[in-house]
């Protein structure tokens, strides 16, 4: 009787007709076949727990990006509503005058826009990077 892959086989004769009907020539030789694929087997598991680790490490590094293009475009959505709001005070001669009296409007609005633009560098930096994740 051979026990295997949770199966029982009859073979008629004895040990050597069994051994004949494998291509082996001993008992031995069974064993070595057997530990060979004990060890094929676990070389596959091993093989499938690396390919799962590197698939949740890349879906670690997907959240990471998609959570830095959130923040960029909150950061963009604030610097263009704060630009806004001063391009407003630049149109009204009567809010332009109070501004200039008590801050550098000027010095302020630039820096702004300087920040918007490196905002906006940092999106499209992020946006490329989720591009060749996603292959």
């Amino acid at each position: 009787f051979e026990f295997k892959n949770k199966s029982i086989k009859q073979h008629i004769g004895d040990v050597y007709a069994f051994l004949a009907s494998k291509k082996m020539g001993s008992l031995g030789e069974l064993e070595v076949k057997a530990a060979a694929a004990k060890e094929v087997a676990e070389e596959k598991k091993s093989e499938s727990k690396v390919s799962f680790e590197q698939k949740r490490e890349s879906d670690k590094e997907l959240r990471k990006i998609s959570n830095q293009i959130s923040k960029s475009e909150k950061e963009i959505e604030r610097l263009e509503t704060e630009i806004k709001q001063m391009d407003e005070v630049l149109m009204d001669s009567e809010k332009y005058k109070e501004a200039i009296k008590t801050t550098d409007i000027f010095q302020k609005y630039e820096t702004l826009k300087k920040s918007l633009e490196k905002e906006m560098e940092n999106w499209a930096e992020w946006n490329e990077k989720l591009e060749v994740m996603k292959g």
